[in-house]
């Protein structure tokens, strides 16, 4: 079974310790990223897509999650302190949304590294 099946998805043990949200869901293993931070405390509260078909995967697995209007909405969110990304354009789009996440004053996580490309 993937990680976008029907698993529930995890809970944290006590009230969050850091509110967090997914820009870019284009690779199954965000779905990993999402409850790693999740099992340390973290909250997911929001997340973006483009992709009507991966929106509702994440959305059956995170009902209570809220898909926002735009990249902006998530930056603009100071209660946010971490984005993941599992975006596929990793050096046009993912690297650029990373300094800009960081210049928001929020921290970023994707899921390849320069080295890996």
């Amino acid at each position: 079974m993937d990680a976008t099946q029907a698993q529930p998805a995890p809970q944290p043990s006590g009230p969050p310790r850091i509110q967090f949200a997914a820009i870019g869901l284009n690779h199954g293993h965000i779905y990993g990223q999402c409850e790693a931070v999740t099992r340390g405390g973290g909250q997911l509260v929001k997340f973006y897509a483009t992709e009507p078909d991966l929106i509702a995967q994440f959305q059956k697995r995170y009902p209570s999650v809220a898909l926002a209007r735009s990249e902006q909405e998530i930056l603009d969110d100071a209660k946010i302190k971490l984005v993941v990304s599992a975006a596929i354009a990793f050096w046009s789009s993912a690297v650029p949304f990373g300094r800009i996440s960081l210049e928001a004053a929020s921290g970023f996580a994707a899921t390849h590294s320069a080295a890996s490309l």
